[in-house]
C-alpha cells in the first residue's frame, strides 16, 4: 500500500493536475452545476445533486480538495436542504450567493429568519417557500421580509 506522501506525488503528476487552478475551477463549476456530460454524469440541478458532486470532487485527491475548499465561487449556491448552510456561507465569502430556503414547518421559521438577517446583504437570489398552514400570524411573514438585501436581483 502506498503512503500518503507517495500518493500525493502520484496525483500531482497526473496530467489533469498540471492544468492551471483557474481552469480546474471552471471545470469543477460545470461538474457541480450538473452540466450534462454524456456517459459520465447524470444531469441534475437539485441542491442535493450539486452538494453531492461538490463533495465527491473534494474526495478525488488532496490537490482538488485544496482547490475546491479555497474557491468561494464553488460554494455560492446554498440550500437549506443541507444542514450545512453556515458552512456554505463561510466558504463562499465574500461573494454574493443564491439561497434556497423552504420553511416547511413553523419550527423552520427561526432558522430561516436568522440566516436572512445574518447574510441578507450577500443574497443575489432568494428562493423562499413558506407553507402558509404552518405560520401562526402576519408577524411570521413580517420577520421573513425584514432584512437588508441590497444585492438581491
Amino acid at each position: 500500500m502506498l503512503s500518503n506522501g507517495v500518493r500525493r506525488l502520484s496525483n500531482r503528476s497526473s496530467p489533469i493536475n498540471s492544468l492551471p487552478t483557474e481552469l480546474l475551477v471552471a471545470i469543477f463549476k460545470h461538474i457541480i452545476a450538473g452540466t450534462r456530460i454524456p456517459l459520465l454524469l447524470p444531469s441534475s440541478d437539485s441542491a442535493s445533486g450539486r452538494e453531492r458532486r461538490l463533495f465527491q470532487c473534494t474526495h478525488v485527491c488532496f490537490l482538488w480538495r485544496d482547490i475546491i475548499l479555497n474557491a468561494p465561487e464553488l460554494w455560492t449556491y446554498v440550500s437549506n436542504g443541507s444542514r450545512m448552510t453556515e458552512l456554505f456561507m463561510q466558504r463562499s465569502h465574500p461573494l454574493s450567493v443564491k439561497l434556497k430556503f423552504d420553511c416547511l414547518y413553523h419550527d423552520d421559521m427561526p432558522a430561516c429568519v436568522k440566516v436572512l438577517k445574518r447574510h441578507g446583504h450577500r443574497l443575489r437570489r432568494l428562493d423562499l417557500r413558506v407553507f402558509t398552514h404552518y405560520t401562526e400570524s402576519f408577524q411570521d411573514y413580517k420577520q421573513l421580509i425584514s432584512f437588508d438585501a441590497p444585492s438581491l436581483q
